[in-house]
Order: C-alpha cells, then sequence, then structure tokens
C-alpha cells in the first residue's frame, strides 16, 4: 500500500512540473492600449510623508475596451524598464474626455525617488510625475517632469511583478 502511495505522488509531483498553476486574469486586468496622444497629470496632492494622489484628464475617444495606466518608473537604475501593475490600469470612458483619479502609498517608507506617468501605450506617456523624498520622515517633494526625461524615456513592461503592498506606488 505504501508503494502505492509513493506512485501517486510521484505521478502528482509530475503533472505538478509539467502543467504548473498558472493565476486566473480577469478581463479588468488585462492592458488594451488606445492610441490616446492628449493627456495630463493635472494636480498632485502629498499628504502625510507617505500618501500621494494624482488626477488628470485624458482627452481621446479611445474604442471601446481600451485602457490606460500607471507606470513607475525607478531613478536607481535606468537600464531597468518602467513597471505598470495590473492593479494601475483603467478604461477609458465611453465618451472624451476621461478625468482620473489616482492615489496610493509611497515605498519605500525612507529616502525614494522615483517617476509615475500616465500612459496610453508601451512608449507613449502623456504626464509624468517625480517624486522625492529626501529621508524617513521627510516630505514628498512632488514635480512635474517632462514624458521624454531621461528618467523615464524607457521601455515598460507590463504586467509587471508587483510587490506586496497593496496600492502603493
Amino acid at each position: 500500500m505504501r508503494w502505492l502511495f509513493r506512485a501517486v505522488m510521484a505521478v502528482v509531483a509530475v503533472v505538478a512540473m509539467v502543467f504548473p498553476a498558472v493565476p486566473a486574469t480577469a478581463a479588468a486586468d488585462r492592458w488594451t492600449p488606445a492610441p490616446c496622444f492628449s493627456g495630463s497629470i493635472d494636480e498632485w496632492t502629498a499628504k502625510d510623508t507617505s500618501w500621494l494622489r494624482l488626477s488628470g484628464v485624458l482627452n481621446c475617444a479611445a474604442p471601446a475596451g481600451s485602457s490606460f495606466g500607471f507606470a513607475r518608473y525607478e531613478s536607481i537604475n535606468v537600464a531597468v524598464p518602467g513597471e505598470l501593475y495590473q492593479d494601475r490600469v483603467r478604461p477609458y470612458q465611453p465618451v472624451a474626455p476621461t478625468p482620473w483619479m489616482e492615489e496610493g502609498n509611497v515605498l519605500p517608507v525612507g529616502a525614494t525617488d522615483f517617476a509615475i506617468c500616465v500612459l496610453s501605450d508601451y512608449e507613449v506617456r502623456l504626464g509624468c510625475v517625480r517624486v522625492i523624498r529626501k529621508a524617513l520622515g521627510g516630505e514628498l517633494i512632488v514635480t512635474a517632469l517632462p514624458t521624454n526625461h531621461p528618467l523615464v524615456d524607457r521601455v515598460t513592461v507590463f504586467p509587471a511583478p508587483r510587490p506586496s503592498c497593496g496600492g502603493c506606488w
């Protein structure tokens, strides 16, 4: 009987290696870029030392089912692509314009320097901001950043592996 158990476990192990578990992806988690070239980040609000809210508008009549997103670009190594997380993808309004508002925790909690851009496609940045905190507990300094600035003028990957921080930037 013991040999049967071992044989079954061996088969299960082989099946698990050949057919690895893949998380299900809901339709809302997919990014369907649209040819939109008019939009911006109009306002930003930093609350406390760790919460950031961005808002703006996209002035495009995008095809039904199209979406836009928000990518993060690290300043530490500009060779690393920008990252667009699945939970930062949003649908366009049925009729232009599409006003939007995004917010989240700024991580890491210490010194940080990165950029956030609103994207309509992998390399179409419609508006960007740079976020800097010089020390733990320091205020967030948010400034507008040109969409062709070297900090953000690089490829963007989707879906990027999501850090385990929920709705953080």
